[in-house]
């Protein structure tokens, strides 16, 4: 399993970027089948059979062993969860937007590995996690394409 960052598509992708100052707007995990698990504003949390986005990044995660696993699992529960529209225009206004059952791609990696034990970044911040934020975590480590 690996984390995956990529720009994004489309207009959701651009307002992303522009609101963050970074490349970087959108997050899943690529899994061992090479599938993707994310949350898609089609489609909110579901796989997928390929990675999209103009650039793409690969991490692994510096945990303990099986927290990656455990990370996947708690994810793979909340496939068929809608997308957390309120966390976009949330950007807008610099305001929490999580909500509970309703997921935004960064939301979704950063809860997954919290939940497993081994939290990317401060959970103080774990209601505001963008994309961009993901990046700074000294847990990730770039292992390419």
């Amino acid at each position: 399993m690996q984390v995956v960052i990529t720009s994004g598509e489309g207009v959701t992708g651009a307002l992303i970027r522009w609101y963050t100052w970074s490349w970087a707007a959108h997050a899943g995990f690529v899994l061992d089948d090479g599938t993707i698990l994310d949350a898609t504003p089609a489609l909110g949390v579901a796989n997928h059979p390929k990675v999209a986005g103009g650039v793409v990044r690969r991490f692994a995660v510096k945990c303990p062993s099986g927290v990656a696993e455990d990370a996947v699992a708690w994810a793979r529960r909340q496939v068929g969860d809608p997308y957390d529209w309120s966390a976009i225009y949330g950007m807008a206004w610099r305001r929490d937007w999580h909500r509970p059952g309703k997921w935004f791609c960064s939301e979704l990696v950063a809860r997954a590995f919290e939940v497993a034990g081994c939290p990317l970044l401060c959970s103080a911040q774990m209601d505001r996690v963008t994309p961009r934020d993901l990046l700074m975590s000294p847990l990730l480590r770039e292992v390419g394409t």
